[in-house]
């Protein structure tokens, strides 16, 4: 996964996958199939990474804290230099928009949508958040991460993305 998110799909070759994993190139094959389905359980994996923080964050007696801690562990994340620079999934929509792997990226995006309405979803089952504000609440909580990715590609600090997820927040309640 790690190959993949620091050279791109294109950028990663199956002797660099076989050289992360220790496996043999016959062993990846066996267990994964072709380059394509080890890139796809590596979006999947992302995922299921990104779903345990959102279920750690549904745990917290404030939804918009929880969302708020979140938000800030994934600008911390992308502030870090010793973490590959933006997101695997923001990464490969860009990279891979006109290809065949497309449906799998916008999988991954629509999961990660459907992640962020889980928690507006209960931050409206427990009042945080009026109904009527839910609607397109997690696109836009989307679309402000997607923007965090592509600032921190481009030089923005952890400071400066702190300050995103803040006034993010400030938007419909939170602090």
């Amino acid at each position: 996964m790690l190959t993949f998110w620091k050279k791109g799909y294109r950028g990663t070759s199956l002797d660099q996958i076989v050289e992360a994993t220790g496996a043999s190139r016959a062993g990846l094959y066996a267990t994964f199939g072709d380059k394509e389905a080890i890139f796809s359980r590596c979006l999947k994996l992302y995922g299921d990474e990104l779903e345990a923080r959102v279920d750690e964050a549904l745990r917290h007696e404030d939804p918009i804290g929880g969302l708020r801690e979140l938000l800030l562990a994934s600008a911390n994340r992308l502030a870090d230099p010793m973490t590959p620079p933006g997101c695997l999934r923001c990464n490969a929509t860009l990279e891979l928009s006109e290809t065949g792997l497309f449906d799998r990226v916008r999988d991954a995006n629509d999961r990660y949508k459907h992640h962020m309405a889980r928690i507006v979803d209960r931050a409206v089952q427990l009042g945080r958040l009026p109904e009527a504000e839910a609607a397109g609440l997690a696109s836009f909580i989307t679309a402000v991460v997607n923007g965090m990715v592509i600032l921190s590609r481009t030089g923005a600090g952890r400071d400066e993305l702190h300050a995103i997820v803040d006034r993010t927040l400030r938007q419909f309640g939170g602090t």
